[in-house]
C-alpha cells in the first residue's frame, strides 16, 4: 500500500499524529505532496499562458498550420496539473502526424529561444481575467471551482491575484522548465 498525504500539518494534535503513525505502519511507502495549492495555481496559470501564447488560435503557429492544412479546427492544447504530476496535451486531427509533431516541437523550441511578445502576453492575461469574471455567471463554475479549491487549500478568490502576479518572465521560465525536449513524447 502506498499512501499519499496531500496536506501535512505543521503541528498535528495527538490524535492526528496517531492516525499518521498508524497509516505509516500499514503502508509500504508514504508520499508527501510538496507543492502548495498556491504554487500549483501559479504553475497552472503560467503554463496555460505559455500554451496559449504558443498554440492559441490567434497565434502564428495555429494560423500557419491551419492555413497549410496541417491542422483543422479540432487542434487544441491544454495543461493539467495535480499535486504529484502534470502534463500538457497538444494535438488534433491531421493527415500528417509526424509533420505535426515536428511542427509542435519546432514551435516550442522557437518560443523558448525567441520568447513571447509583451503585447501578446498582456492580451492573454486580460483575456484570462475577463473569462474568469464572466464565469461567475455560471453556478456550475462557482461550485466546481469551490470544490477544486477546497482540495488544493485555495479559494477561487485566489485566482485573480495569482493572474495579476504572473509576469512575462515567469511564463518564459515556466515554459523553459516544463517544455524541455527530453520530456516530450
Amino acid at each position: 500500500i502506498v499512501t499519499t498525504l496531500h496536506t501535512i500539518l505543521s503541528e498535528p494534535s495527538s490524535s492526528q499524529r496517531l492516525v499518521i503513525d498508524e497509516l505509516a505502519k500499514l503502508s509500504e511507502r508514504l508520499v508527501v505532496m510538496r507543492e502548495s495549492g498556491a504554487e500549483l495555481l501559479r504553475k497552472d496559470v503560467e503554463l496555460a499562458f505559455a500554451i496559449e501564447l504558443i498554440f492559441g488560435r490567434s497565434g502564428a503557429f495555429y494560423q500557419r498550420s491551419y492555413e497549410s492544412g496541417l491542422i483543422d479546427a479540432s487542434f487544441a492544447a491544454s495543461y493539467t496539473g495535480e499535486r504529484d504530476h502534470g502534463y500538457t496535451a497538444v494535438g488534433g486531427e491531421t493527415e500528417a502526424p509526424e509533420k505535426l509533431r515536428t511542427a509542435i516541437i519546432g514551435a516550442v523550441d522557437g518560443a523558448l529561444r525567441d520568447g513571447f511578445a509583451t503585447e501578446d502576453f498582456l492580451r492573454i492575461k486580460n483575456k484570462a481575467m475577463g473569462k474568469f469574471l464572466r464565469n461567475f455567471n455560471s453556478l456550475e463554475f462557482v461550485a466546481s471551482s469551490f470544490i477544486q479549491g477546497y482540495f488544493l487549500d485555495i479559494t477561487f478568490f485566489d485566482y485573480l491575484p495569482a493572474v495579476e502576479a504572473i509576469t512575462l518572465d515567469s511564463v518564459r521560465a515556466g515554459g523553459a522548465e516544463d517544455f524541455r525536449s527530453e520530456l516530450m513524447s
